[in-house]
């Protein structure tokens, strides 16, 4: 995969708004506001959730991130960011897939109560079958959550993200992807 690549981390920003909400945050209770009410996180929130890990990470490691940008304002306030550290991105992939393919693989998506990794079973091979390969804990089914949240993005989310593929588009970096097949 291509987190599996040295020094690459990957970030899900679903992930650190989950982390947020868990620890009750202010920003996590915003969070929590939205997602009961089915509603996108704010531009504000998400930014001020992602500038936190933005800026603690060490600028030398490489970083996978989904969920963010989501739109084109997003997107501009990344560049804005890599730019004042004098970073870059090196590309960014558009995963193409339906939604009854996404509702689908969300039903059968798992998800470490320790580390809150997320596994796809019918796309990864674990390497203890129902444990986690970060920290070796049982996973627990989290098809509902993400079923709703594949929901919520389909409703909501899918207008600006293809704002963000358009961004990366129109500076050559965006690379289009059959996300319905086999992993490898």
């Amino acid at each position: 995969s291509i987190c599996s690549l040295k020094e690459t981390e990957h970030v899900s920003a679903g992930n650190l708004f989950r982390d947020e909400i868990e620890r009750g945050t202010p920003l996590g209770q915003q969070c929590a506001r939205a997602k009961a009410s089915r509603r996108a996180v704010s531009d504000d929130v998400a930014n001020a959730v992602l500038r936190r890990w933005f800026w603690s990470r060490k600028s030398t490691r490489g970083f996978a991130l989904s969920g963010f940008p989501e739109n084109r304002a997003q997107a501009v306030v990344l560049d804005e960011w890599l730019e004042s550290r004098d970073e870059a991105l090196t590309g960014c992939i558009w995963f193409e897939l339906s939604r009854d393919d996404a509702l689908a693989e969300a039903s059968a998506r798992l998800v470490c109560p320790a580390c809150r990794c997320t596994h796809y079973p019918n796309r990864e091979v674990l390497l203890v079958p129902g444990h986690c390969d970060h920290c070796r804990t049982a996973l627990v089914a989290d098809g509902t959550n993400a079923r709703d949240e594949v929901s919520t993005w389909f409703d909501h989310k899918a207008r600006g993200s293809r704002s963000v593929a358009s961004h990366y588009y129109d500076r050559g970096m965006l690379v289009s992807m059959d996300a319905s097949g086999p992993v490898d």
